[in-house]
C-alpha cells in the first residue's frame, strides 16, 4: 500500500504546481510588459554621433557645438540636445559636456580666464575639464572621440 500512496503524492504536487503557472500568468504578463518599457531600448546605449569634419574646428581653444540625436528609450524616441565643447590639438579632439558637475548648470569659456566658468556658482574648469576653482570637486564629463576615416566627421560617444 506504501507503494500505491506515493505515485497519488507525486501527482498531486504535479498538479498543484501546474494549477500554480497557470494561475500567475494573469499576473506574470503584466509585470512583463512594464518591465519591457523601462528596460533600455534596441537603439540605446552608447553610439557614435556625428559632429562636426575635423577641418571645421579651429586649433587651440573650445568651442561649443549643439549635439542633436533621437534616442530610444523603450518603447519610445526621445530628440536630444547636448551642449557639448570640442578642442583640437593636431588630429586629436577632446570632447567635453558643458553641464557643470556641482549643480548642473552650462558652463561657458572665457578666453580672457583661459577657463570653463559655470555662472551658477562660479565655478571653474581648466582646459581638460578638471576643478580649477569654486565648489565643482568633479572634472567635466568626457565622450569618446574618433574621426571617420572617410570624410574626416568627428564622431562623438554618447
Amino acid at each position: 500500500m506504501v507503494s500505491d500512496s506515493q505515485p497519488t503524492h507525486e501527482r498531486r504536487g504535479f498538479l498543484r504546481l501546474m494549477a500554480t503557472g497557470v494561475l500567475s500568468i494573469p499576473f506574470i504578463a503584466p509585470i512583463v510588459a512594464v518591465a519591457r518599457t523601462l528596460l533600455p531600448g534596441e537603439g540605446s546605449g552608447k553610439k557614435p554621433r556625428p559632429a562636426l569634419p575635423l577641418r571645421e574646428i579651429p586649433e587651440g581653444e573650445p568651442v561649443s557645438y549643439r549635439l542633436r540625436y533621437e534616442d530610444i528609450q523603450g518603447p519610445y524616441r526621445l530628440e536630444v540636445e547636448r551642449l557639448v565643447f570640442l578642442r583640437r590639438t593636431g588630429d586629436d579632439v577632446l570632447a567635453l559636456s558643458a553641464e557643470c558637475t556641482h549643480a548642473g548648470c552650462n558652463v561657458s569659456w572665457s578666453g580672457d580666464k583661459k577657463s570653463f566658468v559655470c555662472p551658477c556658482h562660479e565655478g571653474f574648469f581648466d582646459l581638460d575639464g578638471k576643478p580649477t576653482g569654486g565648489p565643482p570637486q568633479n572634472p567635466l564629463r568626457r565622450f569618446d572621440v574618433r574621426t571617420n576615416g572617410d570624410d574626416d566627421n568627428v564622431l562623438i560617444e554618447v
